[in-house]
């Protein structure tokens, strides 16, 4: 198997031992760390094996899922929260139909910009195709990058079905960021440590549950499906250089294109919802922010909510977490676990 370019480590020796160190002192370990492998457990019909993928932005979730779906005869679900949008590609660093491989991939490009979308949605959508990948005898991949959306597909009870408020939400879009977080930790300062602080969707969605059942409740998940979840590490440098080097490359396809869809008439408070890419190209188009400053103040933006991903995807002890030039340790363990399994690999 050909190992994608994106997960070789090719450094020079001072960097391979910066890379050992690193792996050290991580919390990262290999499934086969004190001697144990990884296992899906009892593969119950009602409850068919899934394959996991998690890390934070610019972690390298695609070229992974991509690269495990060629080798394990799987199909990848896109469990982001910005993914499922059509016409944001760059923005939402989306995987190209190259870089696919003629992987199926599901849950991408499924509603138009300006729409609402939420993880119920997700899950309800997401599941059909979990079961559909099962009945062609293949593996479903979840490729994360969003939490809430990961916790609504893979756990039951997880997020309270309160239903939307447009007027309560057009009131609060309103407020600036800061109010929106004040607002929050005054009302529950439990949910004010949990949730994205730095997401306005987020933040609105929560203070709309509050609003209903006044308090974010904090519900007990229970499993849906067996599974094994991969998270990829990097060290926080080596992270920055990857965050900064992906914004260079796409910083002018992504104005081009939330340019394209302000001209259509997506209202800017709808990007202002929608992460931090599209909050801040879409400042800078409509308040004459400077590229240069804009690409400054989004670069020091990302690599900060990276830093709370990292945060968020502590929820999840059963992660096995690798670092990037452990991929060939990966595929050991993997293999190993697939043939305890039965479950087949491609050749």
């Amino acid at each position: 198997m050909i190992i994608p370019p994106q997960w070789r480590l090719i450094v020079s020796a001072n960097q391979r031992l910066t890379a050992r160190a690193d792996a050290r002192d991580s919390k990262s370990r290999s499934f086969g760390s004190e001697g144990s492998s990884p296992s899906f457990g009892t593969m119950e019909q009602s409850h068919p094996p899934l394959l996991v993928i998690v890390g934070t932005t610019a972690s390298g979730k695609s070229d992974l899922a991509v690269d495990l779906a060629r080798r394990y005869n799987g199909e990848v679900i896109s469990a982001d929260s910005r993914q499922v949008y059509r016409h944001l590609d760059a923005t939402t660093g989306k995987i190209t139909k190259s870089e696919m491989c003629d992987v199926p991939h599901h849950m991408l490009d499924i509603i138009n910009p300006g729409k609402e979308y939420s993880a119920h949605q997700f899950a309800d959508e997401a599941t059909p195709h979990i079961k559909a990948i099962h009945s062609r005898a293949r593996l479903p991949i979840i490729a994360g990058g969003s939490g809430f959306y990961i916790d609504a597909l893979l756990f039951s009870g997880t997020t309270a079905k309160v239903p939307t408020n447009p007027a309560y939400r057009k009131t609060m879009e309103q407020k600036e960021l800061t109010e929106l977080q004040q607002e929050l930790k005054k009302k529950d300062h439990d949910a004010y440590d949990r949730i994205d602080i730095q997401n306005p969707r987020r933040l609105i969605r929560a203070l709309e549950i509050i609003r209903e059942l006044g308090v974010f409740p904090m519900q007990k998940r229970m499993k849906r499906y067996n599974y094994i979840m991969i998270g990829i590490k990097h060290s926080r440098p080596h992270l920055r250089e990857r965050i900064a080097k992906r914004l260079d490359i796409r910083f002018d396809t992504m104005a081009e294109e939330i340019k394209t869809l302000l001209k259509q008439g997506v209202e800017e408070v709808w990007f202002s919802r929608m992460g931090l890419e599209c909050r801040h190209i879409a400042a800078m188009l409509t308040q004459h922010i400077s590229p240069e400053e804009t690409k400054a103040n989004l670069l020091n933006a990302i690599f900060a909510y990276a830093k709370r991903q990292e945060n968020w995807l502590r929820r999840y002890p059963e992660a096995h977490w690798y670092q990037e030039h452990q991929v060939g340790q990966l595929h050991q363990d993997l293999d190993t676990t697939y043939k305890r399994q039965k479950i087949t690999r491609q050749a």
